[in-house]
């Protein structure tokens, strides 16, 4: 309850606390739920093509990785955070385009590749809008948003059956890009957000 009370008064983590739900909700079932349909149904392959498909993701994500690590003290994080959101989009409805199997699977490395960037951005984020003394309790709020992924494979693996893949892919892109574009113009908190004003509120609290 500690927790909770935390979040419902801190704009910032509140922010960056429903930033982190776009992830199960809209963009994991991309990589999870849809994958199969696309291997057998789209590009009428099998194991193997699913499986140069789900390494795509991880390709990306190693590089996605590297890239965050070298950024050090880089300033605007809300503003990358919600770049590398709005990019993932694009990278999914360009890959829900692709007609030919390995254009589709460069586009699937990019949004592997900004799928990191924002996965990473935003939970660096969420950690330093919390003070050490909450840490644990907000971490384990936080941690709830596993709970959600199951809930976006499902209505996936609906809207495929329904509309198709390819449609269902860039419905969830569609939704994902327009919060990044909605949350970069109505909120400040995200938008202006500054790594040393971060530090600085963090430190400060501890002491």
């Amino acid at each position: 309850s500690e927790g909770w009370r935390y979040i419902s008064t801190q704009p910032s983590t509140r922010a960056f606390l429903f930033m982190s739900w776009v992830l199960p909700l809209f963009i994991i079932p991309n990589f999870n739920a849809l994958p199969p349909i696309f291997a057998k149904d789209i590009f009428a392959g099998g194991p193997e093509t699913l499986g140069l498909l789900l390494s795509a993701v991880g390709i990306g994500g190693i590089a996605g990785g590297f890239v965050t690590a070298s950024l050090g003290q880089q300033e605007r994080r809300g503003i990358l955070q919600l770049g590398a959101l709005f990019c993932l989009s694009l990278s999914l409805i360009a890959f829900a385009i692709s007609t030919t199997f390995w254009i589709a699977w460069v586009f699937m490395v990019l949004a592997g590749f900004f799928e990191m960037i924002f996965l990473t951005t935003n939970m660096t984020l969420l950690q330093l809008s919390i003070p050490d003394r909450l840490r644990g309790r907000v971490t384990g709020i936080i941690s709830l948003r596993s709970g959600l992924m199951p809930v976006g494979a499902f209505f996936a693996g609906l809207g495929a059956d329904l509309v198709g893949p390819r449609w269902m892919t860039l419905i969830l892109a569609g939704i994902t890009g327009t919060i990044a574009v909605i949350v970069f113009f109505a909120s400040p908190t995200i938008r202006d957000y500054r790594l040393s004003r971060a530090l600085a509120e963090l430190e400060a609290d501890d002491t």
